[in-house]
């Protein structure tokens, strides 16, 4: 945002939602049951305490169950959905702003590839109406937010009064890979599921905010 002028694009509301089910390194270490001294020190020394995660019930071994490609593209989908659409009410409420003020959504995730995406299946899932202007924005790592709050904010500024949402799904427990490899175990110690939200605005609001 560029621009600082009365009708420059503005944040007016922050949303975030997690999966109900957290886990401690030393309970994902046990869970999976990760032997690797090299593993265990990455891990360990993360310096992160607790990570949502949406992990599947355990098998026979009481270790979570083999997910097949399929089972992970669902995860990645109802678990997305369940939380993006948490992360935007937030915002929306923060925003005191409703389902039907959303003019544009824009979702962020590199943890899957979906078709149609989550903007089109949010759309639907909330409601929202059936006219408004969506992109997903897919793939493209750490900087993907940045790169969608560009995409926001220059929509918004083009249609001042209306309101568009940004918002970051990421369901990393459906991307995870277990080769044993360092690469992977540093990944696979760090991220969790999380969603978060942004509503942005130029000028006022139709309320006249």
């Amino acid at each position: 945002m560029t621009s600082t002028g009365p009708s420059a694009p503005r944040l007016t509301g922050v949303g975030v939602a997690v999966p109900p089910l957290s886990y401690s390194q030393a309970e994902l270490l046990a869970t999976f049951g990760i032997t690797d001294p090299k593993v265990r020190g990455v891990f360990g020394n993360s310096g992160i305490d607790r990570r949502h995660l949406s992990l599947p019930p355990p098998g026979p071994d009481g270790r979570p169950a083999q997910e097949s490609q399929g089972d992970l593209l669902r995860k990645h989908v109802t678990v997305g959905i369940d939380i993006g659409g948490s992360a935007l009410d937030a915002s929306l409420a923060d925003a005191g702003a409703r389902r039907a003020d959303v003019r544009y959504l824009c979702c962020v995730s590199s943890t899957g590839f979906i078709s149609p995406g989550f903007s089109a299946l949010l759309i639907k899932e909330l409601g929202l109406a059936t006219d408004c202007a969506r992109l997903d924005v897919v793939g493209m790592g750490c900087n993907a937010g940045l790169n969608g709050l560009a995409a926001v904010t220059g929509w918004a500024a083009a249609h001042p009064g209306e309101l568009a949402v940004l918002l970051c799904v990421e369901v990393c427990s459906a991307a995870y890979v277990f080769d044993g490899t360092m690469r992977s175990a540093v990944v696979n110690s760090l991220f969790g599921d999380g969603a978060a939200a942004l509503t942005v605005v130029a000028g006022q609001d139709r309320a006249g905010r």
